[in-house]
């Protein structure tokens, strides 16, 4: 059964294709398509409308607010989900590592090793 996963990011569109293909090449994983999350809030309700996804690849900064503002409104079990999904993974490091989030994906195609668990990440 196919992984799914949804991009929960400001510039959706710029980094979806990215996603798609990657999990077409490796055939495990499915993008649940949902467009654009502006601001931390508009993230948050994205998440909040697909319990049913595996994995959250989760943008660092939106237009307006941050992952920051949305892991705060996160239980345990979507926290979990996570892959911080940012074009500087690094900042958010020790950031996110006190809620629990320990993977992380540069805005590439690196992320399968976080859901196939072959990553180098410390989760």
């Amino acid at each position: 059964m196919k992984k799914k996963i949804i991009l929960v990011d400001d510039m959706y569109e710029r980094f979806a294709d990215n996603v798609f293909w990657a999990c077409e090449a490796v055939g495990f994983c499915e993008l649940i398509k949902t467009g654009n999350a502006r601001t931390s809030e508009n993230a948050l309700e994205m998440i909040k409308n697909h319990p049913e996804v595996d994995f959250i690849l989760l943008d660092g900064n939106f237009e307006e607010g941050d992952c920051l503002d949305v892991l705060l409104h996160l239980n345990d079990e979507e926290r979990k989900k996570v892959i911080c999904y940012s074009n500087a993974p690094e900042v958010w490091m020790d950031k996110l590592s006190s809620y629990g989030i320990y993977h992380y994906s540069a805005k590439n195609v690196d992320f399968p090793g976080c859901i196939l668990g072959t990553c180098s990440c410390k989760g």
